[in-house]
């Protein structure tokens, strides 16, 4: 959002942990002094961690602080996250009316290169796994970030239920097992131990 000369190359970048379809979403920018929203960007397309993230260009329109804001609103006009920098605010309009804001505690100033961005660096799945780099790093727009990784358990499995004794002759027996998501568990194996010897 700064840079030294004239601002350019102003974007926001989305991110996720698997793919995502971000149509509908927007993008609400707040205005530090008042609180009040000045731009609102509609996004669209597939976020992957993969392939893409999505990118939102802006042609100088981001301020440049004190205590600006972003909030990423969801197809329901729900506020995903709402972040700002160089300082907090309390938003008295648009979709994050009544929150206040997160400061990410890093900012740009017009020393900085605008081949240059803010970034979120670390290695996890959720969004709370990652920390704001101290100082503005070389862009990696439309991609995972340079010491980013996102690394989440896929396919996941375990024992979630099982019944083995009850009044009388023992039956209904079974043993259950849980997932996080579709997974074909053809080769698994159940192996019961006798806990005497």
């Amino acid at each position: 959002y700064d840079n030294a000369g004239t601002d350019t190359n102003e974007f926001i970048e989305i991110g996720c942990n698997q793919e995502v379809n971000i149509t509908g979403y927007k993008l609400v920018l707040y205005n530090g002094s008042g609180g009040i929203q000045y731009n609102t960007a509609s996004l669209s397309g597939l976020c992957s961690p993969l392939t893409n993230f999505v990118v939102q260009n802006y042609n100088s329109k981001i301020q440049n602080g004190e205590s600006d804001g972003i909030a990423l609103v969801n197809e329901s006009n729900e506020v995903v996250e709402f972040i700002s920098y160089e300082g907090y605010l309390e938003a008295v309009d648009g979709p994050a009316i009544g929150m206040t804001s997160v400061d990410i505690r890093v900012s740009e100033n017009s020393e900085v290169s605008a081949d240059e961005s803010l970034q979120l660096v670390g290695k996890g799945c959720k969004r709370s796994d990652f920390t704001w780099l101290s100082t503005p790093a070389p862009s990696s727009a439309g991609d995972v970030n340079n010491n980013q990784k996102i690394s989440c358990v896929q396919g996941e499995v375990w024992i979630n239920e099982l019944h083995y004794d009850n009044a009388g002759t023992d039956r209904n027996e079974f043993i259950e097992i849980g997932c996080n998501q579709e997974v074909n568990i053809t080769g698994y194996k159940l192996v019961l131990y006798n806990g005497s010897g």
